[in-house]
């Protein structure tokens, strides 16, 4: 479940204006949490599943597997990063709905903004991002 829904948000940042045109630090930089909570929940669900598995190959069953301490902390742990997780994913998501990451127009005039030098006024995260943008004539 979590390969598929990888490939569905991959698949959603594809479709951004950033994406395809190859400025993904800027895009990359305005979704890092998501980024990191992919693996972070990977590698949480990995090491509660192997543990759960290893103790269950013995002669532990589901009722004693509960008293563990080690299991137990760890698989709170996972529902912590679970919920994190999820939320992160839902306000990606939300955010992924806005217009402007699908038209060039806001990332022209941010480019432009900083091409000449002038304050930024709170267009966006991604401005700090504007030194790795190309040439405007390459935007189109």
């Amino acid at each position: 479940m979590q390969i598929i829904s990888f490939l569905t948000m991959f698949m959603l940042l594809g479709g951004t204006y950033l994406f395809q045109s190859g400025l993904l630090g800027v895009l990359f930089a305005r979704f890092r949490l998501l980024m990191w909570t992919y693996p972070a929940y990977f590698v949480a669900t990995l090491v509660v599943g192997v543990m759960r598995v290893g103790r269950l190959g013995g002669v532990t069953t589901y009722e004693t597997l509960w008293d563990d301490n080690a299991y137990f902390v760890l698989s709170v742990l996972h529902k912590m990063v679970a919920a994190a997780y999820y939320v992160v994913n839902f306000r990606s998501i939300f955010i992924l709905g806005e217009p402007r990451f699908y038209t060039k127009d806001e990332w022209v005039a941010i480019y432009r903004q900083q091409a000449r030098g002038a304050p930024d006024l709170g267009a966006s995260r991604a401005s700090s991002m504007i030194g790795k943008m190309p040439a405007i004539s390459q935007l189109s």
